[in-house]
């Protein structure tokens, strides 16, 4: 699976939770509302050329039905939410979200522990959120594994990771009213996370 990355002022939205990342590569352009299709025909979204393997993770999570796909025009961020059957943008259960940010292939590691990082240092300062988890690789490809609540209740579960020289990728699994998460989620999102 290929790999992601974000930049500057870039707000992403994990779930329930929205977090800012202050990097100091070049400033994203201020997010506009065209959406970036998951298989943009020219070929141009943010995601690796095959950005078909979300859609099967998020099916493989048990979120097979896409209902967000946004991003700046200059396509430099790109945002998934994935929903259950039968479920939507205000009834989900489940839902998994995907954010793929785009950075200078040279700065892929860089921007990666950046922004893992902030996104630990966000997660941590947000009153609403209790982290149950979060830990980081100590190889040469910086990654992580985070696992929070809300105070509303919405447990979720995810990775921060790089899947491909120019890209750095968040994607969290959010769970709400009572849904208990299977332990193959965490697996599935650790092998992802570790390319195994």
């Amino acid at each position: 699976m290929a790999r992601h990355p974000t930049r500057t002022g870039t707000r992403v939205t994990v779930g329930a939770l929205s977090l800012s990342l202050l990097l100091s590569f070049p400033a994203i352009a201020a997010a506009q509302s065209a959406p970036i299709n998951e298989n943009d025909a020219s070929g141009q979204t943010a995601a690796p050329a095959h950005p078909a393997p979300y859609a099967r993770l998020a099916a493989d999570l048990g979120t097979p039905n896409l209902i967000s796909s946004a991003g700046p025009a200059d396509k430099s961020l790109l945002k998934l939410q994935f929903v259950g059957a039968d479920q939507s943008q205000k009834s989900w259960v489940k839902m998994t979200s995907v954010s793929i940010a785009k950075v200078k292939p040279a700065d892929t590691l860089v921007a990666t522990r950046a922004i893992i990082a902030k996104f630990k240092a966000r997660l941590e300062a947000q009153k609403h959120a209790r982290v149950t988890t979060f830990s980081q690789s100590k190889s040469a490809a910086p990654s992580a594994f985070f696992a929070f609540v809300t105070s509303d209740g919405i447990a979720s579960q995810g990775i921060a990771y790089s899947p491909a020289e120019g890209f750095v990728s968040v994607i969290q699994v959010a769970y709400r009213h009572g849904y208990v998460h299977r332990a193959s989620d965490r697996t599935l999102l650790e092998a992802v996370r570790t390319g195994r």
